[in-house]
């Protein structure tokens, strides 16, 4: 299996940070996430991994370029930024392997993942959101092992948290327009209309934690945890 890492936001969240170094770049205690992300993915086995960039590119691809292992990192430079769904479409001829997994720089957290790749290919599903209960963003309504509703506009103690971490069959990123931008829960809508979006359930562990590092204080807590 290949991976993409989207990494070619504005981190206006993290502003002013990021208006100097692109979020995949803030360190955590001295590590930065990018580097952070790509070493756990190799370690998982993945074998080659697309990096989207538009913000501040030149740092992430010069970054890219010092790693020992970057003959196995293709760096996808966007002109125009895609959006998740843009950025799944314009990397997945480059990548192996089906499903492909995607994963967002600014989530830090370590899900089973091959438990999880087998529920998504287990479950024959198009692509495959791995999601914890509550959590800070609870707004992904599930019954049993689907996904029924992304809510955009409101959230649900009761409902879960997208981790940042889903798998994407080649059909289902087939569907998504090439060359322009796109929000991939328009994709997901569909999906979840044809009962084809899975839903991965992560029961952390009180030493399992997820991280969004999107806000500065989210990021201060990360280096706290790690």
């Amino acid at each position: 299996m290949d991976a993409l890492l989207l990494a070619a936001g504005y981190g206006t969240r993290l502003r002013p940070l990021t208006n100097a170094i692109p979020k995949a770049l803030l360190p955590i205690n001295g590590v930065c996430l990018l580097d952070l992300h790509l070493d756990r993915l190799f370690d998982l086995g993945i074998e080659r991994v697309a990096v989207n960039t538009h913000h501040l590119a030149g740092a992430v691809e010069e970054a890219i370029r010092g790693r020992p292992d970057a003959e196995q990192i293709l760096a996808c430079r966007e002109p125009e930024i895609l959006g998740t769904g843009g950025a799944i479409a314009a990397a997945a001829p480059a990548l192996a392997g089906d499903p492909i997994a995607v994963v967002n720089s600014d989530a830090l957290f370590a899900p089973p993942f091959e438990e999880a790749a087998a529920f998504h290919r287990t479950g024959r599903f198009s692509a495959t959101l791995v999601v914890v209960p509550g959590g800070p963003n609870p707004n992904v309504r599930i019954r049993k092992d689907r996904v029924q509703a992304i809510d955009r506009d409101r959230r649900d103690p009761n409902a879960h948290t997208f981790t940042g971490f889903h798998f994407v069959s080649r059909a289902a990123a087939a569907q998504i327009p090439l060359g322009r931008f796109s929000d991939v829960r328009d994709l997901y809508d569909r999906l979840i209309a044809e009962e084809r979006l899975g839903a991965f359930v992560w029961n952390r562990g009180e030493d399992d934690p997820f991280l969004d590092v999107g806000t500065p204080r989210a990021y201060l807590e990360a280096h706290r945890i790690c």
